[in-house]
């Protein structure tokens, strides 16, 4: 029709929207096979990687504490145990923590209100632990039940607050060889700072003295290792928990030489120590040891003031910390770490090297003893006033005569003395296998040079060294060592506390021949029975078994302003056949004989199963 305009042809129509589809359909196709590429590749190529990426982004490892090894003595008594414990706990990744950190101080703050404690310390804690790991941070350790159920009640006012049972170091019988056993302690932050990371890590326990320290490695165990799941802002749940755990492997539990009969023995006589002096009795200070004089095993070592190594573990009171604290250094170890004059102890090495100098023999006499010796512009005194007579060089130990002793050391001198302090190792460290030992003193002819000048000391100082007194100082151990080698002609051994580790033999003896004269050795020997049977050390004659001792007493202050002296004694036993030697080391008590005499008693009846009679128990006055 005219006017109307002229009609496309349908096909073409057709042609563009077909043309269309393909385009659509082409880009759809590409980004199809893009998706299932790179979906082969997430879950093909890539996905053990992502899967331990997934894994390792929920499931974090915690440390399993290993049970720490027992303490036993030589008969398998316990001395330290491990006892399970509560301990409250804080989650310092818990979610709601890290959202709103103002809730974290509300919750302490809940927590210090209810244990009546101060928030301030729990913040402290945290700050000790910051940035270290992301275990939970122990806050209060050794809670009673009570409080364990208080805390639970409240847990809904309390998030990321929870109880754990933890392992706790116990000690059965209190402070009763405390300073041999030692103590443990959570590791510090500079601990943490010098330990290997793989072993120790907050809130660990590590042993600081005595056993526990020096066998930290063997008691300590080794930590497992377990999996806890953890969201992704650090929350810690156990819900869903597939992996298996590693479990922790206990310390090795020691066996010790320490005997807990005779332990309990020597203490409760250091307890019971008399005072010989003037006024009234001040703290007792001192210590006492006993050795196996063929092996080196100690038998039983205590110090006086001493301490509970349990407050260590479940945490001291402020109260009984301030007790502890007002004592006189509760925590030195004077068995090995005090240093004192020997006094008429060390008369045993001047009479041997008398004898071996050629400057007596058995039957000489020196110059009798009128309550002194003139030496120079100088009268030196005999302990007794009224003297001593003429007496021979047994008499003179058994009597503890320091006339004749004097007259010794003016010709020894005092490169002599040192001489013979160094061939017996009388101030050499005994190595005992605890640290902290201290060395002993004797000292020689440089040491006055430097320390007087050379003519600011006279060969009178020798007088005062010959008979232990002057700057000769000695630990008791020293001195128990000391009297071992007299009592076995010569043979030096090492003391140990380490019997054996569970699954191990025995520790091996160390014994030294110190290569000294038997024969001399015996006439000192004969001078300590002597003592024992007639002179100063008669409190420890005894029908059942014969010993052999040394008393001795150190002058503290001057003549005019002084307390009471420190009382000395040594000994061994049977005097023939020496099993044991001892020391006894009193601070302001008095006599040696009077003092630490009764001390030394005790403990032998003990050593001995002999029935402990005071009325047997004979005093005489002496040195």
């Amino acid at each position: 029709a005219e006017g109307c305009p002229p009609m496309r042809p349908r096909s073409s129509s057709n042609n563009a929207r077909r043309e269309k589809a393909l385009v659509v359909g082409g880009l759809g196709l590409v980004v199809l096979v893009i998706l299932l590429g790179r979906l082969f590749t997430l879950q093909v190529v890539l996905g053990d990687r992502f899967q331990e990426l997934s894994e390792n982004n929920w499931l974090r490892p915690e440390s399993l504490p290993g049970r720490r090894g027992r303490i036993l003595d030589r008969n398998g008594e316990v001395l330290a145990d491990v006892v399970p414990t509560f301990s409250v706990m804080i989650d310092p990744q818990f979610e709601g923590y890290l959202r709103d950190p103002d809730l974290r101080v509300e919750v302490l703050g809940r927590l210090a209100t209810l244990l009546d404690d101060d928030p301030e310390r729990y913040e402290s804690r945290l700050r000790s632990h910051r940035g270290r790991s992301y275990h939970p941070v122990r806050l209060v350790k050794n809670v009673d039940l009570a409080t364990v159920t208080r805390v639970e009640e409240n847990r809904v006012h309390l998030p990321g607050i929870h109880v754990e049972t933890e392992p706790m170091r116990f000690y059965p019988h209190g402070s009763l060889a405390s300073h041999a056993l030692g103590y443990v302690q959570e590791v510090s932050s500079e601990d943490l700072e010098r330990l290997p990371q793989e072993i120790y890590r907050p809130g660990s326990i590590i042993g600081r003295t005595g056993v526990e320290s020096a066998y930290e490695e063997l008691l300590r165990g080794k930590d497992g290792l377990r999996w806890i799941e953890v969201s992704a802002v650090g929350r810690r749940s156990e819900a869903f928990l597939t992996a298996e755990p590693d479990p922790p492997q206990s310390g090795r539990d020691l066996r010790l030489t320490l005997d807990l009969g005779l332990q309990q023995a020597l203490e409760r006589a250091l307890d019971r120590a008399p005072y010989d002096g003037p006024g009234q009795p001040p703290e007792l200070v001192g210590a006492a040891v006993v050795i196996d004089v063929n092996t080196g095993e100690v038998l039983a070592m205590a110090s006086r003031p001493t301490f509970d190594p349990n407050g260590f573990s479940r945490g001291f009171s402020q109260e009984e910390w301030d007790a502890v604290q007002s004592r006189n250094r509760p925590f030195f170890h004077r068995t090995i770490q005090a240093r004192y004059p020997p006094a008429s102890t060390f008369k045993s090495l001047t009479l041997y090297a008398g004898f071996d100098r050629g400057l007596v023999s058995r039957n000489t006499l020196l110059d009798p003893c009128w309550g002194g010796w003139q030496y120079g512009n100088r009268f030196f005194r005999c302990w007794r006033a009224a003297g001593h007579g003429k007496l021979n060089g047994e008499e003179a130990l058994a009597h503890s005569c320091d006339t004749y002793f004097y007259q010794l050391g003016a010709e020894l001198g005092v490169s002599g003395i040192r001489e013979y302090a160094d061939r017996f190792e009388v101030a050499e460290p005994t190595g005992i296998d605890i640290p902290g030992e201290s060395r002993g003193f004797v000292p020689d002819r440089a040491w006055y040079n430097e320390n007087y000048g050379v003519r600011g000391w006279s060969g009178g100082v020798a007088l005062n060294l010959s008979i232990g007194q002057g700057e000769i100082l000695l630990t008791p151990l020293e001195l128990a060592v000391f009297t071992g080698v007299v009592a076995t002609g010569g043979r030096r051994v090492t003391p140990r506390l380490l019997l054996r580790a569970d699954g191990s033999q025995s520790e091996p003896v160390h014994v030294r021949d110190l290569s000294l004269d038997t024969r001399i050795l015996e006439e000192v020997r004969r001078g300590m029975k002597e003592a024992v049977l007639t002179g100063t050390a008669q409190s420890v004659r005894f029908s059942e078994v014969t010993a052999a001792a040394k008393t001795g007493t150190a002058e503290t202050g001057t003549q005019e302003n002084r307390g009471a002296d420190n009382a000395v004694f040594v000994a061994f036993a049977p005097a023939d056949e020496p099993q044991i030697a001892l020391a006894v080391y009193l601070e302001g008590r008095g006599h040696g004989g009077a003092a630490a005499g009764p001390v030394a008693r005790r403990i032998l009846a003990a050593a001995f199963h002999i029935p402990f009679n005071e009325d047997d128990m004979v005093l005489v006055e002496g040195d």
